[in-house]
């Protein structure tokens, strides 16, 4: 049918500091805007706000 989770919940189970550091890996291999990671995902993780091991990412835990 559809996702087991949605989106937001699955990086928030990653990691927000593991996605950050995959979709910066990818822009610079592929040079592709769609991969490079959006400012607020740096800001939340300057925060600490990295997902469920911190507790807080999109979703609070």
């Amino acid at each position: 049918a559809g996702m087991a989770i949605g989106p937001l919940e699955l990086a928030d189970k990653i990691g927000l500091d593991t996605l950050n550091s995959t979709l910066l890996a990818f822009y610079n291999e592929f040079k592709d805007p769609k991969y490079r990671p959006h400012p607020h995902l740096t800001t939340m993780i300057r925060a600490g706000y990295l997902g469920k091991k911190t507790g807080q990412g999109f979703y609070i835990y």
